[in-house]
């Protein structure tokens, strides 16, 4: 068959018409890219897209199967599917897939996120922390899975031990020194020094957090440590401070709005028993 004058236009209006929420049009014009058989593949998973927005999950679940059976190895289509089959709820399947990938593509270091989310949707605390660790000694480099590990660590209470805390530690510093701009960075480590027990370190932290944000936002400071504080569960607080669970409200916000650091400065006192 002779190629189509412009067969790239079929895919690339298709998408066009997807993120114009013209499905029907989308559908009609990546339906015709198939018959060229250098967009086939294209096609097939433009389409699973576009049926995956249109929630039509058994369609675009077939798509991307037909994919892997072109070419098993194709990354694109094989993590595609296996988030909508963590979103389905289909989780052995979900699994085989991931741990499929993590084999052939070891350096496709995705497939880590989707396990955890899988894990955590799951909620298999115990499997997901397993998993880390099977991965961990192999991969200590990779940003986002020293990140997710601690993460893991300093939210769930049956792993905040010191050992695993300072782990935790060592890693957020690891992922910071090699220069992720995430400004959430300096929340966790405070809130894993608060864990430890470092409530001068805390607070070192907390500070350059809010101020970071202010810079964007000169009221962020009352939502980040009102924030800051409601995130943690409200014992460890009243355990070290019980005047904090005196009042119905958390902490008093009108000073805030007379002094930008007042608010920091009451935290700093609470926190640190000044």
């Amino acid at each position: 068959m002779e190629n189509y004058p412009n067969t790239k236009d079929l895919i690339e209006q298709g998408i066009e018409a997807r993120n114009n929420k013209d499905y029907s049009q989308a559908l009609d014009l990546l339906d015709q890219a198939e018959a060229y058989p250098e967009l086939l593949s294209q096609a097939y998973f433009e389409q699973a897209v576009t049926y995956a927005e249109l929630r039509n999950y058994t369609s675009a679940k077939k798509l991307l199967y037909s994919l892997l059976e072109m070419d098993p190895k194709a990354i694109s289509p094989q993590s595609f599917l296996t988030d909508l089959l963590i979103d389905e709820g289909e989780y052995d399947e979900a699994e085989r897939l991931i741990r499929k990938a993590i084999h052939d593509e070891p350096k496709f270091t995705y497939s880590f996120s989707q396990m955890v989310r899988l894990f955590e949707a799951k909620e298999d605390y115990e499997a997901e922390y397993t998993f880390f660790r099977e991965v961990l000694p192999f991969y200590d480099d990779d940003l986002e899975l020293l990140y997710n590990f601690s993460f893991f660590v300093i939210t769930y209470p049956n792993y905040r031990d010191q050992k695993h805390l300072t782990e935790a530690l060592q890693y957020l510093k690891q992922v910071q020194d090699a220069g992720l701009d995430d400004n959430s960075l300096d929340y966790h480590i405070g809130k894993t020094y608060f864990l430890l027990g470092d409530n001068e370190k805390c607070v070192e932290y907390l500070e350059r957090y809010l101020d970071d944000r202010r810079k964007s936002n000169p009221n962020a400071g009352m939502y980040g440590i009102t924030f800051f504080i409601e995130d943690h569960e409200l014992n460890y607080f009243t355990d070290k401070v019980p005047q904090l669970s005196k009042h119905g409200d958390l902490i008093d916000m009108e000073p805030f709005h007379q002094s930008k650091y007042k608010l920091r400065d009451m935290v700093r006192g609470i926190v640190l028993g000044h």
